[in-house]
């Protein structure tokens, strides 16, 4: 899996993020950083300079683990959501205060079968 952050503006400071949602209770999901408890949270969260134009990649194996395990079957419809935030760093990268927003940030959704 991966995210694309793009600078559309002059060199800056941008937080590029991908966020989870939908994870089932009992269970976690891990990729670049620590692991994202159920409920939803960051699995990537990079702040780094860019230059104008600039795109980054960021690559990343995403792996979840339940305990105790699901049943047999069982499938879980995961979000995954990418936003980028430059200049004025807000709290929330999906809302980027400073400069004129995207008309919508990243958007994935995807079925993903969990397996023991």
């Amino acid at each position: 899996m991966g995210a694309n952050c793009k600078n559309n503006d002059q060199a800056e400071t941008v937080r590029c993020t991908v966020q989870v949602s939908g994870l089932p209770a009992a269970c976690t999901a891990q990729a670049a950083g620590g692991p994202v408890l159920s409920g939803g949270g960051f699995l990537v969260s990079n702040t780094s300079a860019y230059g104008a134009k600039q795109t980054k990649t960021f690559d990343f194996k995403l792996t979840t683990t339940c305990s105790p395990n699901l049943p047999p079957g069982i499938v879980a419809t995961l979000q995954l959501k990418a936003c980028a935030d430059g200049g004025f760093l807000d709290p929330d990268t999906c809302v980027d205060t400073d400069i004129v927003p995207a008309k919508a940030p990243n958007l994935i959704v995807k079925p993903v079968k969990l397996h023991r």
